[in-house]
C-alpha cells in the first residue's frame, strides 16, 4: 500500500464525485439502493473528505453540524484498504475539523457489524439496535476525551 493522503474535497469536483461514488457502491448499492435516489439537501452542508493512494480515492467520509453535535453521515473504505488505518485517518480528520469549529460531540449510526471498530477509537452506543436490511445502532463520543 503506498502513501496514504487526506484531502477535503469540494463539491463537484472529481475527487468528489470519487468519493460519492465509493459511498454509493459500498453502502447502497449492496443492498439494492441508489444514492443517487437519495435525499441530498445535506450534501451542500457537509464537510466531505477522501483517503487518497495514488490519486484514487479510496476511501470517504462526509458529516455535518446537527443540533450542536458532529453528525458522520458516511464513512467508507473500499475493501482491499480496510484494516490498513485508512477508515482511523479519515475519522480523526473529521473529529479535528469538529473540535476546530467548536463541536465537542461526534455521533453516528453505525453497522452493528462495525461497532469494534468505533469502540476502539472511543465511541459507545446509545439506545438499541435499529432492525433495518443491516441492522445499525447509535453510537457516540465526546470529543477532546481519548
Amino acid at each position: 500500500m503506498g502513501e496514504i493522503t487526506i484531502k477535503k474535497l469540494e463539491l463537484g469536483t472529481a475527487a468528489y464525485w470519487a468519493a460519492f461514488n465509493l459511498r454509493n457502491e459500498i453502502l447502497r448499492k449492496p443492498r439494492g439502493q441508489n444514492l443517487y435516489h437519495d435525499d441530498l439537501s445535506y450534501e451542500a452542508l457537509s464537510s466531505h473528505t477522501a483517503a487518497l493512494e495514488d490519486d484514487k480515492v479510496i476511501g470517504a467520509s462526509c458529516w455535518y453540524e446537527d443540533g450542536g453535535n458532529g453528525l458522520v453521515k458516511h464513512l467508507v473504505v473500499e475493501d482491499a484498504a480496510r484494516g490498513k488505518g485508512v477508515g482511523t485517518l479519515l475519522l480523526r480528520y473529521a473529529e479535528e475539523e469538529m473540535v476546530s469549529r467548536g463541536i465537542r460531540k461526534c455521533v453516528l449510526k453505525a453497522r452493528v457489524s462495525v461497532t469494534g471498530f468505533y469502540e476502539k477509537l472511543g465511541y459507545h452506543t446509545v439506545g438499541d439496535i435499529m432492525p433495518d436490511d443491516v441492522p445499525h445502532i447509535m453510537m457516540e463520543k465526546c470529543l477532546g476525551e481519548d
